[in-house]
């Protein structure tokens, strides 16, 4: 059974040392679920690592569309750490319309839930 995440950063770097045991041990898994992984470095407290994650995986990504999927979630987990909700929404728009065109309606649906929080946040500041 999984455990409900919560914000405690203790959990969060047990969560991170997690992640990056299946970056090595389970790469296809990480790379369909890798925005995952940045989100838990970023909750971890570990941002260069996050970034220096993102850029690995963008090299591997290339031109694979089902890959960018991930891609882009995890560059929109980072913008919204950084408090850019704005880019975090273009990034997250782009990957549903990747998702769109290749029938992954469960994805899209994850996604649309986050751009609801995130268009909801840039209501509330703007």
């Amino acid at each position: 059974m999984a455990r409900r995440i919560v914000d405690e950063p203790f959990l969060w770097q047990e969560d991170m040392h997690i992640a990056l045991a299946n970056v090595e041990i389970n790469i296809a898994y990480v790379e369909f679920t890798h925005w995952s992984l940045t989100e838990a470095l970023l909750r971890a407290g570990d941002e260069r690592h996050a970034v220096e994650e993102i850029e690995r995986f963008a090299r591997e990504v290339g031109t694979n569309q089902r890959l960018r999927i991930p891609y882009l979630r995890s560059l929109a987990a980072l913008s919204a750490w950084r408090q850019e909700p704005k880019q975090a929404i273009k990034y997250l728009e782009e990957a549903v319309t990747l998702a769109q065109g290749i029938s992954l309606p469960s994805e899209v649906e994850q996604m649309q839930t986050k751009l609801g929080e995130l268009y909801l946040q840039v209501g509330q500041e703007g």
